[in-house]
């Protein structure tokens, strides 16, 4: 996989936001999957309270489908921990209409544990789309919670490295 194809995949992400560790094995994945046939754009990293709060609003309070079982706070992309990908559709050119058959995100979860990261297809409700770091667990979401609160991103991210 070209360097110009890697940064298409991953343009839709703003890197400054994302753990780097997550970067780097996402980054593994996509090429893992493109030397398989596949490609999946990255298509939602980072996102604010506000942003995750509105997504789970989605399907019950507010019009659309629900996307998310997590309020601001509880998702791991309010810690630039997650990213979620998309499986293009129209694999003849680009321009990302997405696939969204779940037999089209098998790859992305195979790739995703060789890459050594958690897939969200394994989840008992799945989030087919989800990647993030393997391992984490509902007492380091708490300490990240209240790093990123206190002194943001950056303090969030040390919590991992101790």
């Amino acid at each position: 996989m070209s360097d110009e194809l890697l940064a298409t995949l991953l343009a839709r992400v703003d890197p400054g936001t994302i753990y780097l560790p997550l970067w780097e094995r996402a980054a593994k994945m996509l090429w893992l999957a493109h030397r398989r046939g596949a490609d999946f754009f990255a298509i939602s990293g980072w996102r604010s309270y506000a942003q995750q709060d509105a997504l789970y609003r989605q399907g019950r309070t507010a019009p659309g489908l629900r996307v998310t079982n997590a309020k601001a706070g509880e998702s791991w992309h309010c810690f630039g921990l997650a990213v979620d990908f998309c499986r293009d559709a129209a694999t003849e050119r680009r321009g990302l209409p997405p696939d969204w058959a779940a037999e089209s995100y098998e790859l992305l979860g195979q790739c995703a544990r060789e890459a050594g990261l958690e897939w969200g297809g394994d989840w008992e409700w799945p989030d087919r789309p989800h990647v993030q770091l393997a391992g984490l667990t509902p007492e380091v979401l708490r300490q990240v919670r209240e790093a990123f609160e206190v002194h943001g991103l950056a303090a969030a991210w040390m919590v991992l490295q101790r």
